[in-house]
């Protein structure tokens, strides 16, 4: 398909294999004109991988030009303007930085490749600007992404605005016929509440979108089945308490528009205390580590395991508990990547020798770009609060190649004291809202990829999380 598109989106869902189609593209793109040569653009955690895949797959030159192999901004620059190699491999934040040079080391004919595009979905950022530009001047572009839609239906058009260029028209047509729009009270400002024309829109970007499903027959057969598996974890009455409290403040925050910088650190607080109030400061143990432990140490005992949090102070947490009693962990959390030590992690967890190793923690920095196919098990600590990450999240161990007929999705879910909740009405933490929000902007993302049409659903990113928490209040 990328052969016969010049310019799209490759959307492909998670784990069946993005980044081998667009290295088999641009092996006949090379074949056809020899002097064509390539830039990618991915987060820092995959470049080693997309050249470790070029290298085995073909025989093109690759270059990775990072900060970490380039220190010195002269170095980088100098690594730039005299590329020779066939495709250069960076970050975003290089080309942020360092454009124009990129542009004269690429020559006159380049083919632009974008891995995981989410970043520049904003079209009023300077990285989405510099991303256009460099598109424009492409002789082909693509991105390749299985989470198109995130949260947002804008997130959508703002990918497509940069690989396909023309494709959509300008925002102001986008909002009119694709959104529903309203007023903020007491501020002259439009904002997005709900989508409309969901078919339609399918319709306008079908010319520069493609993606297969997981559940498509000719990929379905060569992915494990995922089974989702929640484990309800009954908290302390100590901590129920300091979790009641927390909701309280979210459930008393005035009524009408609320900036979102007002609910992040109130959510914040919410799961921090149903994960493991320690991490708040509090001297109370949470409960979900304990479980953690009981599992790892018995029906999972020697099995590869991966575990994600939000919160990297809750993986800190996580590796100094499981470390003490059940084994060594390694980790990929952002700070990995900047030591060049990422890949390290990985390598350590995909080996099955007496250097490896059984458990993986991960944040969001580790949800992307990683092929973990020797794991059949991951937890989800705390639940992601986006149904794109939720995916990506899954889509670690449910991928092409896995050793797995069946891979195990365990969603630790607090629930509060029953003493607590009699009280209350209701035993939910913030664990059940967010899973009935990240299953609420599933129909969102599959109206616009294929599984539906419509949607009654109306997403809001944080405030939704706020709305579902506010909502569960009154009701019980």
């Amino acid at each position: 398909m990328m052969v016969l598109k010049p310019r799209m989106v490759v959307g492909d869902d998670v784990g069946i294999g993005k980044t081998l189609e667009a290295i088999i593209a641009h092996t006949v793109f090379k074949t056809q004109r020899p002097d064509t040569k390539a830039i990618v653009f991915a987060e820092k955690a995959a470049l080693k991988q997309w050249r470790d895949e070029f290298e085995w797959l073909t025989t093109l030159k690759t270059k990775i030009i990072s900060t970490e192999l380039f220190p010195n901004s002269k170095q980088r620059v100098s690594a730039m303007r005299n590329f020779s190699s066939d495709v250069m491999i960076t970050t975003y934040g290089q080309a942020y930085n360092y454009l124009p040079y990129i542009r004269e080391g690429l020559g006159d004919r380049f083919v632009f490749y974008a891995d995981e595009p989410n970043v520049f979905k904003n079209i009023d950022s300077q990285l989405h600007k510099r991303m256009y530009e460099l598109s424009c001047q492409a002789h082909r572009s693509y991105g390749l992404t299985a989470t198109i839609v995130e949260n947002k239906l804008e997130e959508a058009f703002g990918i497509l605005r940069v690989v396909s260029p023309g494709l959509l028209s300008n925002i102001t047509d986008f909002y009119n016929n694709y959104c529903e729009r309203r007023k903020l009270k007491n501020r002259n400002m439009l904002v997005t509440v709900g989508y409309k024309n969901l078919d339609k829109f399918r319709e306008a970007i079908e010319p520069g979108y493609y993606g297969r499903l997981q559940t498509d027959p000719e990929v379905e057969q060569d992915l494990p089945e995922d089974l989702h598996k929640d484990v309800p974890i009954i908290l302390s009455k100590e901590q129920s308490l300091k979790i009641v409290e927390a909701m309280d403040r979210i459930i008393q925050m005035p009524e009408g528009d609320i900036k979102q910088l007002g609910i992040l650190p109130s959510l914040i607080m919410a799961q921090q205390l149903t994960n493991d109030p320690r991490v708040a400061k509090f001297d109370i143990e949470g409960g979900k580590i304990p479980v953690l432990k009981e599992l790892l140490l018995g029906s999972l005992k020697g099995e590869k395991v991966i575990i994600f949090s939000k919160y990297r102070s809750m993986i800190d947490m996580i590796e100094k508990e499981l470390t003490k009693d059940v084994g060594e962990c390694v980790r990929i959390t952002g700070i990995e990547n900047q030591a060049g030590t990422s890949e390290t992690s990985k390598l350590r967890f995909m080996d099955d020798g007496p250097n490896g190793c059984n458990i993986l923690l991960i944040t969001r920095a580790g949800l992307k770009s990683l092929n973990l196919q020797k794991s059949g098990h991951i937890f989800a600590f705390d639940m992601p609060w986006s149904y794109g990450h939720y995916r990506q999240f899954v889509g670690r161990v449910k991928r092409t190649g896995s050793l797995f007929k069946k891979v195990m999705v365990y969603r630790m879910m607090g629930v509060l004291h029953p003493e607590v909740a009699e009280l209350l009405g209701s035993d939910d933490t913030i664990d059940q809202h967010s899973l009935r929000v990240v299953m609420k902007k599933k129909d969102l993302f599959n109206a616009v990829t294929g599984d539906v049409t419509t949607i009654e659903t109306t997403p809001g990113e944080l405030k939704e999380l706020f709305d579902e928490i506010r909502k569960g209040k009154k009701a019980a």
